[in-house]
């Protein structure tokens, strides 16, 4: 049977800071995870730390109104 996969997107890397010791313990639970954001050191950084995958995707921030 194949894992569940758990994927978070967030607009910039940073943004995962947030869930620090989250998604490692849902990996050490049983689950693909993965995090997509743009790409940026806090991205990698933050993924590795983790011990999760990771996918840079380019991603257009503006502010709203």
């Amino acid at each position: 049977m194949r894992p569940l996969r758990l994927v978070h997107v967030a607009s910039v890397g940073q943004s995962l800071r947030f869930l620090t010791g989250q998604l490692r313990f849902m990996q050490q639970q049983g689950f693909e995870v993965t995090a997509v954001s743009s790409p940026d050191d806090h991205l990698q950084t933050f993924c590795k730390s983790e011990g999760i995958h990771f996918h840079p995707v380019a991603m257009k921030r503006a502010i709203t109104q």
